[in-house]
C-alpha cells in the first residue's frame, strides 16, 4: 500500500509568472499599480519549477502569465513545450501583439492546450490599453484576427491538433467609471455577430453553429471547432482597481489558497493569483526548500486552516473579501 505522504497535492491551478513587464497599462489591469521590481525568471529555472510542480502536484491547468505578458519572454515557446511534454494542460493568456504567425504555429505543433488571447473590449475602448507603442485600435484588431484565422486554417489542415483558442471580452458593470466595455446582452451579441461574419467572410467555413456555455467564469460561445469566445466579469483585483468596496470583513471564506498556487517571477509564491504586488509571501522556491516545502510550511497552512475556520487573517484577504467575485463573506 503506497504511502499517504507521497500522495500528490491535487490543485486547480498553478500560475508560474515567467516575466512581470507588458506592453499596455490597461485601465482594467493592476499592473499600473505593481510596485513589485521587473523580472524576467531565467529558462532553467522555470524548468526546474516546471519538474518541480509535475513532482509534488497534480494540476489541473498549468497557467504561464500573472501580471505580465508572456510572449515578451525570449524562451516562452521552448518553456511551454517543456510543460506540454511533461503533461501539463498549458494555458497561454496574451494580449496578441507579439504573437506572430510562426510563433502561433509552433504551438499549435506541440498542442498547447490553450491559447488565450485577450482583448476585453471593441476597437472604439483601445484607448483604454495605453499601449507603450504606437499600436491603434485598427492594426491590434487586424492582427487579431489574422491570429484567429491563421489558428482556423492550421486546425482545418491538421485535424490531429488538440489545441484550443479562446478570445475574452470583459463584462462590466461601473468597475471604473470610464471603463465600460460589455454592458448588455446587446453588446455580447455585437461581439458574436462580428466574430461569425470575420469567420464566414475570411475562413470560408461551410455553416457556424453557436454554442453556449455557461461556467463560473462566465459564458462560453464556441463559434467554430476549438474557436471560443468567452465573456467574463470584470474584477477589482481583491478590492484595488476601479470602484470598489473598502469595507473589510474578518470573517468568510475563500477556495484560492486550497486551490491555486501563483509563483511570481522572482520565485516568490503566492496563495492567490490577485495578489499582483506579493503582499502575502509563503516563501520563496529558491531560497526555501521548494514548492512543496513552502506549500506545507507553517504560514501557508495558517492561512489555510484560518479560512476552514471562517476566519480571515490577513489584511489583504480582508480586503479582497469586502466585495469579492470569489471569496464568500460572513
Amino acid at each position: 500500500m503506497p504511502k499517504l505522504t507521497n500522495r500528490k497535492i491535487e490543485l486547480r491551478e498553478a500560475f508560474l509568472e515567467l516575466n512581470n513587464t507588458c506592453n499596455f497599462n490597461c485601465d482594467f489591469c493592476p499592473y499600473p499599480q505593481m510596485t513589485r521590481q521587473q523580472k524576467l525568471m531565467e529558462r532553467n529555472d522555470a524548468l526546474k519549477i516546471i519538474d518541480e510542480i509535475c513532482d509534488s502536484f497534480s494540476i489541473g491547468t498549468l497557467s504561464l502569465h500573472l501580471y505580465g505578458e508572456p510572449m515578451l519572454h525570449p524562451n516562452i515557446l521552448e518553456i511551454a513545450e517543456y510543460a506540454q511534454q511533461k503533461k501539463l494542460n498549458v494555458n497561454l493568456t496574451t494580449n496578441g501583439v507579439h504573437l506572430s504567425k510562426d510563433k502561433l504555429i509552433n504551438f499549435l505543433e506541440f498542442n498547447v492546450w490553450r491559447i488565450v488571447l485577450s482583448v476585453q473590449h471593441n476597437r472604439d475602448q483601445f484607448g483604454t490599453r495605453n499601449s507603450k507603442s504606437k499600436l491603434i485600435a485598427d492594426e491590434y484588431f487586424n492582427h487579431v484576427n489574422n491570429v484567429v484565422r491563421c489558428f482556423f486554417e492550421y486546425k482545418n489542415e491538421n485535424p490531429e491538433c488538440l489545441s484550443k483558442l479562446e478570445v475574452h471580452y470583459l463584462t462590466t458593470d461601473d468597475i471604473k467609471p470610464n471603463v465600460n466595455f460589455v454592458e448588455s446582452d446587446d453588446d455580447a451579441n455585437k461581439v458574436i455577430t462580428y466574430w461569425e461574419n470575420e469567420l464566414e467572410k475570411n475562413i470560408k467555413i461551410d455553416s457556424l453553429k453557436r454554442k453556449i456555455y455557461d461556467d463560473e467564469t462566465g459564458y462560453l460561445i464556441e463559434l467554430a471547432p476549438d474557436t471560443f469566445l468567452r465573456f467574463k466579469p470584470a474584477i477589482t483585483f481583491g478590492n484595488s482597481v476601479g470602484n470598489y468596496d473598502s469595507s473589510e470583513c474578518e470573517t468568510g471564506f475563500c477556495f484560492f489558497p486550497s486551490t491555486v498556487l501563483a509563483i511570481l517571477s522572482n520565485g516568490d509564491i503566492v496563495p492567490c493569483c490577485l495578489d499582483f504586488n506579493g503582499e502575502m509571501i509563503l516563501g520563496n522556491v529558491f531560497t526555501d526548500g521548494g514548492i512543496k516545502k513552502v506549500w506545507e510550511g507553517k504560514y501557508a497552512k495558517s492561512i489555510r486552516d484560518s479560512f476552514k475556520n471562517k476566519v480571515v487573517m490577513s489584511k489583504r484577504c480582508r480586503q479582497c473579501l469586502g466585495g469579492s467575485h470569489f471569496g464568500s463573506p460572513i
